[in-house]
């Protein structure tokens, strides 16, 4: 059924629907004055030169329609042209350039209009306009709009007579009875839209589409896209979907911050618990030290002085006794002493006894003679010089000694210099091994071949995020040579040396890293890199570098082997020669050419310790303890010869000072001469064996005297003794009397449970055990134990003091913290001091018994079914919109189905299903966070499918990834929409496209779909005909031939739309699938444009003036 057959009867073509009848311009551009363009109901073909203004007529009618139209838009010159177009410049009007500048149609103040008329066909008519005005001197900015709509043609008469004022919207209406004004576009555009029945933005779009003749520019799929398919509910739904997860995040920010406030008084219940302990303890010992043990103290004093008392009395008692009997022996060896005496002497004894005394001072003066002598003797030969013991000789010795001392003090200034240098030497050979030691034992703890300033600052941020150590690895960390290929080890350092200390972070770890490292200072350079970035693809060849690699099995290891496969792709050569076989390529000698004709090598040898790639550092750490091995054999070897050097200095230094106390040694020969002693000594000798053999034998008397003298001595001693411990025993026995009776007075009553833990203690429990088997205990040692006891009283006292103190300051931080962190009402209320930890912890008990399930409940309860129903929505949405593209194809297949295309082929479009990836990764991530939302899973489930739900919100608010956003989110991208060709045979030609056809076929292709879609947009697949029916189409069928031409205005024509089409002359053809045609003609001298449709053109200048 054709479209006529849907329309309301009457004689003209295509009645009920809106057609253009006239266009009127006025002072627009070329068209100077006042001009009118009749529409033939049928079609009416536009023609002219070029530059007559048949693009300059479409500008004028874009104004009506859009606010800012694209003016000149489907000239080919358009985007190069340098005279650009505007509103202002076809208000002026240009007539033509000269050296001083362009000259203008309307120079002054002046105004334009544009009008068209539609009709119906049974006698209703609609007008719609553009109005501009423009002040004299006035510029771009100072254009006046304002646009018209009636049930009339425009009086363009009464417009001249409006006077010199500017156009406003009560001036013209005033000026235009029947017609209502606008100064807004857009309130405009709803009414005129709304009359003519254009009220699907997709159809407004296509109309201006069309006229520019552009639109399938970018394929049948783009077009239907975006052209023809409405946005999908999807996007709505997202959206909304995302405003409402704003209150599920705020919801379980509020529960984060409950769990927050728990965490961080976790330990407050138990802190608090603890220093009441503590303070009970603390009272206790108070009460040991300050009342309880001196009170028992004085108790043990008692039970020790009673049997110090005791003691003492017997004690006391057995010295008198002694005293005695050793008086009565003294008396009696006294006696037998004074007898044996006066025996001796009568016999002789006295003169040999006091030859024997001078004989034995002789000899003792002769030993220390010699003694002199032979040390004088030794010191001279210990210096190397010969002893003579002559007068002369002494002094020729100490001359010798001075001239050697002389020559020695230089020698021994050298050996210190000597005996520095290699104290030195050791002193610098131990602190390299000691800074050796210290970074053996660094690799050795953590295991790792990548330096210390790169692990401390990994240190730093792992602190500073929060995060394990395990998730910031460097990238040397997760690479290792096979065991088969060890020989490229050295190269592969050198050409991933850079990359080795390269932290590898997670893509939503890269923020918060990269913030930490801003706040990091002295640390060296940091290197980090995002591995949620998948690296390009590609094919590495059998010999490259990262097949000789082992990379750890992680998703950092797998990224790293993409990463340096895509970043590294050298072909590993045996030498450089190979080199210039590849494009990229390392040699095992380390030379790396980065391109055609890039060469680079580092001649630095690489040690074992400088290695950077491995699982493990023991490789490392082995030659590095071979080095310290090394050092250490250097530094045993420096410290012996150090050793010498100090020997040789000491020697040195005692024969330099011997020789000099030598050479200064001023006693005579005579004071060191031991001669004169020796005939002394000789002398009383012979003296002594003279007396003797005179005196005869007195050998048993003297043996008898001196026995009686002894014990007389003996017995004298032992009196004494008595004597004075008579003496100590008293005052002490006096001393404990009164100590008793004092402590008796101090005795005061010691509770049980003090008596049972001072007497438990390691100070008391000795002595009290000596007490209770009666042993004596001094007061001394009792005193010295209670001051002990005390003492360590007082120390368990001041630690217990330093824990509370310790607890107490922690929690007056948790408490600060806390006031910090949530606020200040707790703190107002309570306080930060420790009197406020009750407080604190009934308000953890009350977060963790109220608040944070309560919070809990409410977040489980939204996630788990308002959350859940969006998003849920959103995914059976994201299935229903696809599918339902299909649906809304099949109208149009309808439409196609009545217009013939080529010989009676038809076309079809068919729509196939091509989800893209990142859409089916979105939806399936989607479900799967979903499907914890459910009430019955655990809060752990739970906030795992929060946190993943929160990541695609995340995603898809930003803006940033909006590319991403519509992918996954427009199902129109989901889809793919080919037109197919029918031929009467039964032959199908898939996938036609302008681009692959001829540029006539092309633009006869363009005027099948485009109908079609505006034909389907306009409501003609619904209403079955369309109540707006003029198309106007710029540089019409240009590139097409006649019959490819006539078969794109007759499909239009079949979908039931009225033609105005602008072209060339050459073009005039066109008019004979049209009911007129009418030519524009430009005067060459005054470059004034006018119609010639009914004669002559009555273009008349004018002019007015505004003020």
């Amino acid at each position: 059924m054709s479209i006529e057959m849907t329309l309301p009867l009457s004689d003209a073509v295509n009645p009920g629907q809106h057609r253009l009848t006239q266009i009127q311009v006025i002072n627009w551009g070329t068209f100077h004055g006042r001009h009118t363009l009749y529409v033939d109901r049928s079609g009416t073909l536009l023609t002219g030169h070029p530059g007559v203004g048949k693009s300059t007529l479409f500008d004028g009618i874009g104004h009506i329609f859009h606010a800012a139209p694209r003016l000149n838009e489907s000239a080919h010159e358009a985007s190069t042209r340098k005279d650009r177009r505007t509103t202002y410049s076809y208000m002026r009007g240009r007539r033509f350039k000269t050296e001083a500048g362009t000259l203008y149609q309307r120079p002054g103040a002046t105004w334009s209009a544009l009008a068209l008329v539609y009709e119906d066909g049974l006698g209703s008519s609609v007008c719609i306009g553009a109005i501009f005005d423009l002040p004299a001197n006035g510029l771009e900015g100072q254009v006046g709009k304002h646009y018209v709509m009636g049930d009339r043609v425009l009086d363009t008469a009464a417009l001249e007579d409006h006077g010199a004022r500017r156009f406003t919207p009560s001036s013209l209406q005033k000026s235009l009875p029947g017609f209502e004004a606008f100064d807004v576009h857009r309130s405009f555009a709803e009414k005129f839209r709304r009359r003519l029945g254009i009220d699907n933005d997709k159809a407004f779009s296509l109309l201006r589409t069309l006229q520019n003749g552009k639109g399938l520019d970018k394929g049948v799929n783009q077009f239907f896209r975006y052209e023809v398919l409405e946005i999908p509910a999807t996007m709505k739904a997202a959206a909304g979907a995302i405003e409402d997860f704003s209150h599920l995040r705020g919801i379980h920010r509020q529960l984060e911050e409950a769990r927050a406030q728990r965490d961080a008084l976790s330990d407050v219940p138990e802190q608090k618990l603890r220093i009441d302990e503590l303070n009970g303890e603390l009272a206790t010992l108070n009460a040991l030290v300050s009342t309880q043990l001196p009170a028992y103290g004085a108790q043990l004093a008692t039970r020790a002085l009673q049997g110090q008392t005791s003691s003492l009395t017997s004690a006391v008692e057995t010295n008198a006794a002694l005293i005695e009997e050793s008086g009565v022996r003294k008396a009696t060896l006294e006696t037998k002493v004074a007898s044996l005496a006066e025996q001796h002497e009568a016999d002789g004894g006295a003169g040999v006894a006091l030859l024997e005394r001078e004989a034995e001072s002789a000899r003792k003066h002769l030993a220390d003679r010699e003694a002199v002598l032979q040390t004088l003797r030794d010191n001279f030969e210990a210096v190397g010089l010969t002893f003579t013991f002559t007068a002369s000789g002494l002094q020729a010795m100490r001359r010798q000694a001075a001239v050697s001392a002389e020559n020695l003090a230089s020698i021994a200034k050298d050996a210190r210099t000597m005996e520095y240098e290699a104290m030195a030497s050791v002193m610098n050979l131990k602190d390299r091994a000691k800074k050796l030691r210290l970074q053996i034992d660094s690799y050795a703890k953590r295991g790792s071949n990548i330096d210390d300033r790169s692990i401390a600052a990994r240190r730093a941020i792992a602190a500073s995020t929060n995060l394990d150590i395990e998730d910031l690895p460097f990238a040397g960390e997760l690479i290792d040579l096979s065991p088969s290929h060890g020989q490229w080890r050295p190269s592969a350092e050198k050409a991933l040396r850079s990359l080795a200390t390269t932290l590898l972070v997670r893509g939503e770890d890269i923020k918060s890293v990269t913030r930490a490292i801003d706040s990091l200072s002295g640390l060296g350079r940091i290197r980090w890199m995002d591995i949620s970035r998948t690296p390009r693809e590609v094919v590495s060849g059998p010999g490259d570098l990262v097949g000789k690699l082992d990379f750890k099995h992680s998703a950092a290891g797998t990224w790293l082997r993409a990463k340096i496969a895509a970043d590294y792709p050298l072909a590993c050569v045996e030498s450089d020669t190979g080199l210039h076989v590849h494009d990229k390529a390392i040699s095992l000698a380390g030379t790396i050419k980065t391109g055609s004709g890039t060469f680079e090598r580092d001649t630095r040898p690489v040690a074992a310790s400088d290695y950077l790639l491995g699982f493990t550092n023991a490789e490392k750490i082995s030659e590095l303890q071979t080095k310290l091995a090394a050092l250490e054999e250097d530094t045993a070897r420096a410290a012996a010869v150090a050793d010498d050097r100090t020997a040789a200095k000491d020697q040195l230094a005692a024969k330099f000072a011997l020789l000099g106390t030598l050479a200064s040694d001023n006693r005579s020969f005579a004071s060191l001469d031991a001669s004169g002693a020796l005939h002394t000594l000789q002398d009383l000798e012979a003296r002594m064996a003279e007396a003797l053999s005179k005196s005869g034998d007195l050998s048993h008397v003297r043996r008898a005297l001196d026995a009686a003298r002894k014990e007389l001595e003996e017995c004298v001693g032992t009196l004494a003794v008595a004597r004075a411990e008579a003496t100590t025993l008293s005052a002490s026995l006096d001393r404990a009397s009164n100590a008793l009776r004092a402590s008796s007075v101090r005795e005061a009553l010691t509770e049980d449970w003090a008596v049972e833990k001072l007497s438990a203690s390691e100070q008391l429990a000795p002595l009290i055990k000596r007490l209770d088997e009666g042993s004596a205990v001094d007061t001394a040692e009792l005193e010295a134990a209670l001051n002990a006891l005390a003492l360590s009283l007082s120390e368990s006292g001041a630690e217990l003091k330093r824990e509370a103190y310790t607890l107490e300051a922690a929690l007056k931080d948790t408490f600060k913290a806390f006031a910090r962190e949530f606020g200040n009402s707790a703190a107002a209320s309570y306080g930060t001091g420790i009197e406020a930890a009750e407080h604190y912890v009934s308000l953890h008990q009350g977060i963790i018994e109220q608040g944070l399930p309560q919070h809990e409940e409410e977040f489980r309860e939204y996630f788990s079914n308002r959350s859940y129903e969006r998003f849920s929505d959103l995914l059976q949405l994201l299935e229903e919109e696809r599918r339902s593209i299909a649906e809304r194809i099949s109208p149009l297949n309808q439409i196609l189905a009545d217009v013939p295309f080529e010989h009676g082929s038809k076309l079809a479009l068919e729509v196939s299903t091509t989800v893209p990836d990142e859409a089916r990764a979105f939806r399936q991530a989607l479900k799967e966070a979903l499907a914890g939302a459910y009430s019955s899973r655990g809060a752990g489930t739970l906030s795992e499918s929060y946190k993943a739900l929160e990541t695609l919100v995340d995603a898809l608010d930003d803006s940033s990834r909006a590319a991403w956003r519509d992918t996954v989110l427009d199902v129109r991208q989901h889809v793919t929409i080919a037109c197919n060709e029918h031929k009467p045979n039964g032959e199908i030609e898939t996938g036609l496209e302008p681009g692959t056809l001829s540029g006539g076929e092309g633009q006869r292709f363009t005027s099948f779909i485009m109908g079609a879609a505006l034909a389907y947009q306009l409501g003609f697949a619904t209403a079955g005909f369309t109540a707006y029916g003029t198309v106007m189409i710029d540089e019409a069928f240009i590139q097409a031939n006649s019959e490819y031409a006539a078969a794109g205005i007759n499909a239009l024509q079949e979908f039931g739309f009225q033609l105005l089409l602008a072209a060339p002359e050459d073009k005039i053809d066109l008019s004979r699938h049209l009911g007129s045609v009418c030519d524009i003609i430009k005067h060459p001298e005054s470059n004034v444009s006018g119609f010639v449709a009914s004669g002559r053109s009555p273009a008349v200048a004018t002019s007015i003036i505004l003020r």
